[in-house]
């Protein structure tokens, strides 16, 4: 067996012999028994069974984004600061990367690890095996990224590691493909709308009744900016985006169709005011009511509007179980957890540590039923 100083070696001595002339470069490969990094050199392009056809791989993307519509995107609010106002970020999802580069054919993914301590160092590998050209990405996924599994430390490292591997999947297929995955996105918000549009009435009235079972529609009205009569094909994909980022766990209904703030207030005000505070990460409580007792500084006063021996955390497990009811995974779980940043929230307060994991473990123990 090879000693780690004649791994070394053998691994420099790959690295100088690599025709580097010819850019095939190389590609960084670590060793899973010993957590040491070898290079390899690039295997150059290779014969295959079947040539890709570019025309034809565009044709299927668009057959499967009008399939998938919007899970192969995701949509998101966040404060720009600079602008002050509040904007939707949106991108290709994980779901998109593993099924482009399985279409685009004659191709590798190798995801390996480096174990750095506190975290892995991910390494994820697209080769393109028809022109020899590879793309290697390093991602950083920290081992304590889980806080669910309970007790058990090596549930909690699996959840940590599949989380980080997913990610680093993603990110070197959306690059390495980066043409493909940019219209794959575009096909995908293009072909929802699209199909919306076709049929806008039926569309807007079926959209109306689902949106009514779960939340009261001045509330989407005012994020949308339109009242449901007036709604056009893109207002409605983007109903439906937010409504699959709920169902995902990425946000819940509170967070995407802010309730109104009382009766009489201007409703596009009240909803950006929300969406703006949720965007900012602002955990403030909401302000007291205008019949409220205040201590003259526009707080309530103290056991008066929130009773005395009132549980001080309530108002976040309030919003945890909120959340945890639109999950649909253990990484929506995970995504929940790490969105209301409660390793913060409880650092110091170990009892209500377990009890907001106890009612993540039960909410995945649900999934999986």
């Amino acid at each position: 067996m090879e000693t780690e100083a004649e791994i070394r070696q053998s691994a420099l001595d790959k690295f100088i012999a690599a025709d580097t002339a010819r850019g095939e470069g190389m590609t960084f490969q670590p060793l899973p028994s010993s957590g040491l990094a070898i290079f390899e050199p690039s295997r150059g392009a290779i014969p295959v069974g079947r040539a890709r056809d570019e025309q034809d791989l565009v044709e299927k993307i668009k057959r499967f984004a009008a399939y998938n519509g919007e899970e192969w995107y995701y949509r998101f609010p966040v404060k720009n600061r600079k602008e002050n106002r509040t904007d939707w970020i949106e991108g290709p999802s994980v779901k998109l990367a593993n099924d482009l580069w399985r279409l685009y054919m004659n191709c590798d993914l190798d995801t390996r690890s480096v174990d750095l301590g506190e975290s892995w160092c991910i390494y994820s590998r697209f080769t393109d095996l028809e022109s020899g050209v590879s793309m290697t990405l390093p991602f950083i996924a920290r081992k304590n990224a889980a806080r669910l599994g309970g007790d058990d430390e090596g549930r909690r490292m699996e959840i940590s590691f599949a989380i980080g591997a997913a990610k680093s999947r993603r990110n070197v297929v959306i690059n390495a493909l980066q043409t493909y995955s940019e219209m794959a996105f575009r096909e995908a918000k293009q072909s929802l709308a699209s199909k919306i549009g076709a049929d806008l009435a039926g569309w807007r009235n079926k959209t109306v009744e689902k949106l009514e079972t779960r939340v009261e529609l001045l509330r989407v009205e005012a994020v949308i900016g339109r009242k449901a009569p007036e709604w056009l094909a893109p207002d409605i994909a983007k109903i439906i985006a937010m409504m699959k980022s709920i169902e995902d766990g990425f946000s819940s209904l509170d967070e995407t169709f802010p309730p109104l703030a009382k009766p009489g207030a201007p409703v596009a005000q009240a909803a950006s005011q929300t969406l703006e505070q949720f965007a900012k990460g602002d955990k403030q409580t909401p302000e007291p009511e205008p019949d409220a007792p205040t201590d003259g500084k526009g707080k309530r006063a103290a056991g008066e509007a929130q009773g005395k021996g009132a549980d001080p955390a309530a108002d976040i497990f309030a919003k945890l179980a909120s959340q945890l009811d639109q999950a649909q995974s253990e990484a929506a779980v995970q995504e929940i957890w790490e969105r209301l940043d409660l390793d913060i929230v409880f650092e110091n307060d170990a009892k209500a540590r377990g009890r907001a994991q106890k009612l993540c473990n039960d909410r995945i123990r649900d999934i999986g039923q």
